[in-house]
């Protein structure tokens, strides 16, 4: 009875290799569009980090020319901007 098992398996040898192919496409088709959101995700908070980062500089650098800020000010200032903008990267 084994035998008659084999041959019925060996005669269903192309549907079993469509469905498995059909299945690892929707599995490598999922990853792809996993791995595209995860991309652009971290895309976008890099641009939105830089752009904020970019914006303070500009305030700051015009806040020093009319003598309401120091340079100090703007380092420790920076640098914590930089140390909050490391928490939403990770």
């Amino acid at each position: 009875m084994a035998g008659v098992l084999v041959v019925k398996l060996f005669g269903m040898e192309k549907y079993e290799n469509d469905r498995f192919r059909d299945y690892s496409d929707r599995i490598y088709q999922y990853s792809k569009n996993t791995n595209r959101f995860f991309a652009l995700g971290e895309a976008m908070t890099s641009s939105f980090t830089e752009g904020i980062c970019s914006i303070i500089v500009c305030l700051s650098a015009i806040l020093i020319v009319r003598n309401r800020m120091t340079i100090g000010e703007m380092i420790i200032f920076e640098t914590y901007i930089a140390h909050r903008s490391n928490g939403l990267r990770n």
